[in-house]
């Protein structure tokens, strides 16, 4: 609007020259009433030096910066699956296309009246609605998918409603039954089987992040069970060469490693099924440490809580989420090796 306050007194300018003096050095010094004094032509007003870039930087801030901004944030927000947010960062977006456009359009007739100039009128009008209902579609597409949640959101909703009302779970699949939309709601979906080769939910990338924050002292899994497994064969005074094995948890003498076999022929217990019955105990007494010495370490992680949240797809191989809190978290499809 206040774009508009500018240019139609500018449009009115008869000459670019009023009492001798040139009519940019009268108003307020600014690229954008300058571009309005550059697009009513050369033959009106001569153009100043670096005129071609300040009209570029002209059209960039004025037309340019806001939709390109509003197209990433959209764009962007889509591996969130929040389709509410989505949906509302394409409609801003759309109606920052609009408002560019019939401003466009609006210096375009004021300005450079000779030029023909847009009439928004139905077919103008038909396209926008044309646009919303892409962006809203495409929208919900790359967010959720479907209506495959919501179907039992709503299944659950009625049956914690309802449920008390009925005197067996045959009567209230008999009732649920005669709600016909609610089951035929599931089937209502523009999702692809995830068995298939494409699928339209954007896929979030979150390989190696660190969502639960580690200490400088973190050590992968498998490493640090083997050191605590060797600093637990010291501290019990077992040879760390015979029991620092993993495997020597077995159900019989033949699956005894090396080391274990010999240990037993030089002891007192002998090569028999005494010895395997020691390994057992050991293994069991091992794990039983190593677990409680790891829940004691992710006790102390901070644990990101990430109920509810929508992963399905997501490509998150090696990423940390150590104690985070999962639950109800959609995780269909996601890849959590690592």
């Amino acid at each position: 609007m206040s774009l508009l306050k500018i240019w139609k007194p500018l449009s009115e300018l008869r000459s670019c020259n009023t009492e001798g003096l040139p009519i940019s050095d009268q108003i307020h010094a600014w690229v954008v009433n300058d571009w309005a004094l550059a697009l009513r032509g050369a033959d009106f007003c001569r153009n100043g030096p670096l005129s071609r870039l300040a009209n570029v930087t002209t059209l960039a801030l004025v037309w340019w910066v806001g939709p390109t901004v509003l197209c990433l944030a959209w764009w962007r927000s889509m591996p969130a699956h929040d389709e509410v947010l989505t949906i509302w960062l394409g409609v801003w977006f759309l109606f920052t296309i609009f408002v560019g456009a019939v401003s466009w359009n609006t210096a375009e007739s004021l300005l450079r009246p000779s030029r023909s100039s847009i009439s928004f009128s139905l077919l103008p009008w038909s396209l926008a609605s044309a646009l919303t209902s892409a962006v809203i579609v495409v929208s919900w597409a790359r967010t959720e998918g479907g209506l495959d949640h919501y179907a039992r959101v709503a299944l659950e909703f009625w049956e914690s409603r309802n449920s008390a009302l009925f005197a067996s779970a045959e009567a209230r699949d008999a009732a649920l039954a005669r709600q016909w939309w609610l089951p035929e709601l599931t089937d209502l979906s523009i999702r692809i089987s995830p068995a298939e080769q494409w699928n339209p939910l954007a896929k979030a990338h979150l390989e190696e992040e660190v969502i639960a924050d580690r200490s400088p002292s973190w050590q992968d899994y498998d490493l640090a069970r083997r050191h605590y497994r060797e600093d637990w064969c010291r501290r019990g005074g077992h040879q760390v060469e015979v029991c620092a094995h993993d495997e020597a948890a077995a159900s019989s003498v033949e699956k005894i490693p090396q080391e274990y076999r010999t240990w037993c022929a030089s002891s007192a217990l002998g090569y028999d099924a005494a010895c395997a019955k020691r390994a057992r105990l050991l293994e069991d007494r091992f794990a039983a440490e190593w677990r409680a010495k790891r829940d004691s370490q992710l006790l102390g992680v901070p644990k990101p809580d990430l109920s509810d949240a929508d992963l399905r797809f997501a490509h998150a191989n090696a990423v940390q989420l150590d104690g985070a809190i999962l639950r109800k978290a959609r995780l269909d499809q996601a890849d959590l090796q690592g």
